[in-house]
């Protein structure tokens, strides 16, 4: 096909809108729209393509995915190779289980549906993913594995049948994304190719017309036209919301911005002359290699430094020009030249470079079997302090679990917001199993687990508002996905068993000679040094956790200026599943355990409670709705979401959502003494 400049042009603004947005850069709020242009760009070169080789009987299956690999494979393969040196030495075991579970999908191409089951993009957590946008290519990968299939196929049928065929998958593909927006599928709206499907095939569209139908239009209107969409690009880069629902209607605008552009433009129009410019050609062709780049370097860098200023994010991004210079003008170009690197020596240089990868990926079972939290929970048992680095909340309270050789007697389940729960008055100390914004999906298994492993005599279980919230469900609880499953057995049966702290007793900390030499290696390069950690109760950096699980949190100077408290609760609908759940869950409590249950309605903030209750009623009403099941079931209820109902006053919290140790102790020990 005819080379088109004004097409890297296009990718050079796409891939630096992209860029800009991940390194937070003012007023490109709109940025991450970069990724939907080139799947338009993608859809459009690879029909383009395609359609010419066949109309003139040229086309070859094998020759298509040979030149897919070398374009695709060499640059990809550099930049997983240097972010798994990176990741080896920057990330927790923890987080480099995770890291080498993505490497694999990315290595596969499967990174779309490995992150929509573990990853919500747009969580404050995802920017700390290097290979996270990996998910993009995967679904570019898929489209190519099948679109050249369907393309071989209706032309031997007929190749009437091929633009009512992309306009039927188009629809179908857009109405899918809608119902998943509808029906509150955020994660399988935006990673899966079906929902984004209709955006490529807008460029295969895009090509088919440009080949089949004579576009017959005057400059003037080819200058009104690329223009006009090339302006509303720009706006949509800039005036998009940073948190749009993607894959939804809203992009229909970019998506049908950049097709007219593609048909309307041509060498005549002024709009070609910029975008056909020397520099942003070169970006154009570095642009893949800069996409590859910036997304680990920006995920380390936040990793390693916790937050990016605006110099740091320039050098981050001049870092990535540099690099994906390297990597275009020594790697890309290279491998696509079959002079320089003829089919053999490709394939042996995947082959090897796949192995090592590969290899390296499927040490995540080690780094899983001894990971950061099963460290942390064994040092507990000796120790009333541990320095956390960066860790799964869930999977540390499980290993607490299993690990904690005391028969515990009083224990409390919940969010942060009841990690401050101690009983001073109390011969034996409640044990905090509290992790960060618990669902119900959380407590459940965690109470069971603790159930399983102590007589427990009381339990205290955090009743926070979002638990029964339709619309929030993270994908943190997924850490503890089987014994979920498990218990929710037991509740529906309602007949206990013994089969939650499985995982324990089966684990096996020997290492064979291949996973010691792995640990020391990764002991000797990693900057954590978890084996060296300070433990220093003192220490105002980073957050400590006690033996009873409380947290102490880095000391502030400054007081903080009550907000609303909208975590959790931005958009509430009720759900009456959750809410039947968590009734059977309590009287499965009741049935099968003879303990004494507690409801703990932690108080927030009273300035911003009463700012909050104007705008979500929704406060009031699930206390008393929690509140009334309690007194039908004679549960003991601790506190209140008003703090003006409790004697705890404005100085006894942390923030708007947190109260101090001493206010807890408040409401536990007006409970105790009635």
């Amino acid at each position: 096909m005819n080379y088109r400049k004004d097409i890297d042009g296009l990718r050079a603004i796409a891939v630096l809108s992209v860029v800009f947005y991940h390194g937070n850069i003012t007023y490109f709020n709109g940025g991450y729209i970069g990724v939907d242009i080139f799947f338009v760009i993608s859809g459009y070169l690879i029909s383009s393509i395609i359609i010419k080789d066949i109309e003139k009987n040229k086309f070859n299956l094998i020759n298509f995915y040979n030149r897919r690999a070398r374009r695709i494979l060499p640059a990809l393969f550099l930049v997983i190779f240097v972010s798994n040196i990176l990741a080896f030495i920057i990330l927790t075991r923890t987080e480099l289980a995770f890291y080498m579970e993505s490497s694999l999908s990315g290595i596969f191409f499967y990174s779309n549906f490995f992150f929509w089951k573990n990853v919500s993009y747009f969580a404050a957590d995802s920017e700390f993913h290097p290979l996270l946008h990996l998910w993009s290519l995967s679904i570019e990968e898929q489209f190519y594995l099948i679109f050249p299939f369907f393309l071989i196929i209706a032309y031997k049928i007929n190749k009437k049948i091929i633009f009512p065929i992309l306009l039927i998958v188009f629809f179908l593909s857009i109405s899918f994304s809608q119902w998943t927006l509808i029906n509150n599928h955020k994660a399988a709206n935006f990673y899966l190719t079906i929902s984004r499907a209709w955006e490529i095939l807008a460029g295969v569209i895009a090509g088919y017309i440009l080949h089949f139908k004579n576009i017959n239009l005057s400059i003037f209107i080819r200058n009104i036209l690329s223009l006009t969409s090339f302006t509303g690009i720009f706006l949509c880069i800039l005036l998009f919301p940073n948190n749009a629902p993607v894959a939804s209607i809203l992009l229909l605008a970019p998506i049908i911005f950049t097709v007219i552009l593609i048909i309307s433009i041509n060498n005549r129009c002024s709009l070609y002359t910029i975008l056909s410019n020397k520099f942003l050609a070169t970006i154009g062709l570095m642009s893949y290699s800069i996409y590859l780049w910036h997304q680990p370097l920006f995920a380390f860098s936040k990793t390693v430094f916790k937050k990016n200023d605006i110099y740091l994010t320039i050098i981050i991004i001049l870092i990535t020009i540099l690099l994906s210079f390297f990597s275009w003008f020594y790697i890309e170009r290279k491998f696509r030249d079959k002079i320089k690197i003829n089919n053999k020596s490709l394939y042996s240089y995947f082959a090897t470079f796949s192995f090592i990868l590969i290899l390296f990926g499927l040490n995540f079972f080690h780094f899983k079997k001894n990971s950061d939290e099963k460290i942390y929970a064994k040092f507990l048992l000796k120790n009333n302090v541990v320095e956390l680095i960066n860790f799964d909340d869930r999977i540390l309270a499980r290993n607490r679990i299993a690990y904690d050789d005391k028969d515990q007697r009083s224990i409390a389940i919940g969010s942060s917001r009841i990690m401050q729960i101690n009983d001073s008055l109390d011969k034996n100390k409640i044990i905090n199993y509290a992790v960060n914004g618990a669902v119900l999906n959380d407590i459940i298994p965690l109470t069971l687990m603790s159930l399983e492993k102590f007589n427990i005599e009381e339990l205290y279980i955090g009743i926070d508002p979002w638990i029964i919230n339709k619309t929030h469900l993270p994908l943190s609880w997924k850490s503890l996905q089987n014994e979920l499953s498990k218990s929710i057995d037991q509740i529906k049966k309602m007949k206990k068993k013994n089969n939650l702290l499985e995982y324990a007793k089966n684990e096996v900390d020997y290492q064979n000679f291949y996973e010691k030499k792995i640990e020391n290696v990764y002991k000797y390069l990693n900057l954590n040094k978890l084996q060296k950690a300070s433990f220093d109760k003192n220490n105002s950096n980073r957050i400590l956790i006690l033996r009873d699980g409380r947290r102490v949190y880095p000391h502030k100077d400054k007081k903080f200026t009550p907000r609303m408290t909208t975590y959790n609760m931005e958009s509430f609908e009720f759900s009456e599943d959750k809410f039947n759940l968590f009734e059977k869950f309590i009287l499965f409590l009741k049935d099968q355990h003879d303990i004494k249950i507690y409801f703990v309605f932690t108080p927030y903030h009273p300035v911003s409670f009463i700012k909050s209750i104007e705008k979500f009623p929704e406060y009031k009403k699930i206390e008393l709705q929690f509140k009334n099941f309690a007194k039908r079931n004679n549960i003991v209820t601790i506190g209140s979401y008003d703090s003006r109902n409790t004697n705890c006053s404005e100085n006894n919290f942390l923030d708007d959502y947190h109260p101090n140790d001493y206010c807890m102790n408040k409401l536990i020990n007006a409970i105790k003494e009635n």
